[in-house]
């Protein structure tokens, strides 16, 4: 086994047994049976290995470059480089794939991390935030940037939460599936026809004024 994938074993053995915080590198490093400073040739903290997979994933999607369009052609262009990642990340051996359902069951479970996981992603995301302004051209404001971003997060974060309640079972749910699903019923969301909504509903205060 790799140096770097034994120490992401024992570490994440250690994090599930007695906790993140409660965990040192020497720890991981002791069980491993390498030096402190070998452990730092491989990851730059212990929180690199939980949220180095994130890294990767941001930096490659927004190291994509993308033609400039309309909002909605925008977020299909940052999907569709989702997917691709997504399929080529299920080449990857199973080993790897239980060592990400462990991390994010870990930060599930854990509201520090998950805190931490959120300013993790809020640093990356700047890479997104960057790419898409600039194809959204220079006339795009703050809102609109923010709801593609946003839109393209919702759909991401809901196939992966369905998949990682599947992802141990006899017949693992397909992520990039469930992502192309989440894409589509958003879609439909999005367009489907609403009935008109009478005065009184929107406002109460309005109706009685106008007597009815």
């Amino acid at each position: 086994m790799q140096t770097r994938h034994l120490i992401a074993q024992v570490a994440l053995d250690r994090f599930e047994r007695q906790g993140f915080k409660a965990t040192t590198v020497e720890e991981i490093a002791d069980e491993v049976g390498i030096a402190s400073r070998t452990f730092f040739r491989y990851y730059s903290s212990k929180d690199e290995v939980l949220f180095g997979w994130h890294r990767y994933a941001v930096d490659t999607i927004a190291a994509q470059p993308i033609r400039s369009g309309s909002p909605a052609q925008v977020l299909a262009a940052l999907q569709d480089d989702t997917d691709a990642f997504l399929m080529a990340a299920d080449t990857r051996p199973g080993d790897v794939t239980r060592l990400f359902v462990r991390v994010q069951r870990l930060l599930l479970r854990d509201p520090d991390l998950r805190a931490t996981e959120s300013t993790q992603l809020a640093g990356l995301a700047a890479g997104l935030e960057a790419r898409v302004r600039a194809a959204l051209g220079p006339h795009a404001d703050d809102l609109l940037v923010r709801l593609v971003l946003q839109v393209y997060g919702a759909c991401l974060t809901s196939a992966l939460e369905v998949w990682l309640g599947t992802a141990e079972a006899p017949l693992p749910a397909d992520l990039v599936a469930l992502h192309r699903r989440a894409r589509r019923q958003l879609s439909t969301l999005l367009v489907e026809p609403r009935p008109p909504t009478s005065l009184s509903a929107i406002d109460p205060m309005n109706a009685q004024v106008a007597g009815l």
